[in-house]
């Protein structure tokens, strides 16, 4: 009789501290990946501005 093993039933059978520790990564890992979305938005911002004064920048006279 072959034992069918997937990831749900290995988390429903894990332990206290094994579940806690899951929980801590996943914490963890969700906050990383909204840091680096936020500073790939922050330096897109930061690209635009920069490229709208240099274009402002090179069409002014002296």
């Amino acid at each position: 009789m072959p034992t069918e093993t997937n990831v749900l039933n290995l988390l429903l059978d894990l332990g206290i501290v094994a579940k806690i520790v899951i929980f801590i990564l996943l914490v963890f890992s969700t906050a990383s990946w909204a840091t680096i979305a936020e500073r790939w938005r922050y330096f897109r911002r930061a690209q635009d501005q920069s490229r709208r004064f240099l274009n402002l920048f090179r069409t002014q006279n002296d």
